[in-house]
């Protein structure tokens, strides 16, 4: 992640990169800066395993959508790939269903 990372509240707008390892679709390593230890200590505290799994995968496509910390316009910044963890909305019909709680976050310049 290199645009934006929420929640937890704290990061919003990244100052240095999340680089999250996935596995079978789950966040097995989370490196980086210093946001990675606030986003590794707000996975634990759940002590929920799904937690950690990829909910959806989204593109950003809004060409006047800018990196604001607010989540409704980072998701959705031209070019972005979004990704979300945790909760995944039963519309979607996956197999993670209900977690503690969801997060999400984008990279900004992804090759596809």
């Amino acid at each position: 992640m290199d645009g934006f990372l929420w929640p937890p509240s704290e990061i919003g707008v990244l100052k240095s990169p999340v680089r999250l390892t996935i596995e079978n679709g789950r966040i097995v390593g989370v490196e980086g800066g210093l946001e990675t230890d606030v986003f590794r200590r707000w996975l634990s505290i759940f002590d929920d395993p799904k937690m950690y799994y990829i909910a959806h995968i989204s593109f950003g496509f809004n060409p006047g959508a800018r990196l604001t910390g607010v989540p409704l316009e980072d998701e959705r910044v031209y070019g972005c790939i979004k990704f979300g963890f945790g909760s995944q909305f039963l519309r979607f019909r996956g197999r993670i269903g209900t977690a503690s709680s969801h997060s999400d976050g984008n990279c900004l310049n992804p090759e596809v």
